[in-house]
């Protein structure tokens, strides 16, 4: 790493090597070492940026979402699209996106011990269902709460199913598509929504 690089992308750079320590090894095997030698840094500069293991998991689980909210573009008019787009988004398409959405999944299991993670995944489940009640309702929806719940809900399914090889990602970008015309028929649907 370069001398004078920016802290935070130091502290990005260092948990990706978390994410990196728990895809090859499980969450438990996350330690200090292991994570200075997935980084490329010291044990000494992970200490500089976390305390404790419980600091490395929590700004790892942040970064996930923060790289997640990245790929999310607020930009088209169109709600349907936005809908389509924000939802889409967290299938994985490659191993890549398989790793990283395996790695969130591992960290809602460990947030039942660890309080500050479930607090971040508590944040970005909120922060999503807002999302897509916001453009359920702009759709027209007349219960968007209960639609953004069971929109939720078969996109963690449908992800679960992808992770685990029990459908392609094209198999479920389809069965997304056809769980949001059923959920928004009609004008609010997505039946014209390009594919």
């Amino acid at each position: 790493m370069p001398r004078h690089a920016d802290p935070e992308q130091r502290r990005r750079e260092i948990a990706l090597g978390v994410i990196h320590v728990m895809i090859q090894h499980g969450i438990e095997a996350v330690s200090l070492r292991r994570v200075a030698d997935a980084a490329g840094v010291s044990m000494g500069r992970v200490q500089h940026y976390f305390a404790t293991k419980d600091d490395l998991l929590v700004h790892a689980c942040l970064t996930i979402t923060e790289l997640a909210e990245d790929r999310y573009i607020k930009g088209d008019t169109d709600p349907r699209a936005r809908l389509r787009h924000l939802l889409m988004q967290a299938i994985p398409t490659n191993d890549i996106g398989i790793a990283a959405l395996s790695a969130w999944y591992m960290f809602i299991t460990a947030a039942v011990a660890h309080p500050r993670v479930a607090a971040v995944i508590r944040e970005a489940w909120t922060s999503l269902h807002d999302e897509i009640t916001s453009l359920t309702y702009e759709l027209g929806d007349t219960s968007p709460e209960t639609t953004a719940n069971l929109l939720a809900a078969v996109l963690d399914g449908i992800c679960l199913r992808v992770i685990n090889g029990a459908l392609s990602p094209a198999e479920a970008r389809s069965v997304l598509d056809r769980s949001l015309d059923r959920l928004l028929p009609g004008e609010c649907g997505l039946a014209q929504t390009p594919r």
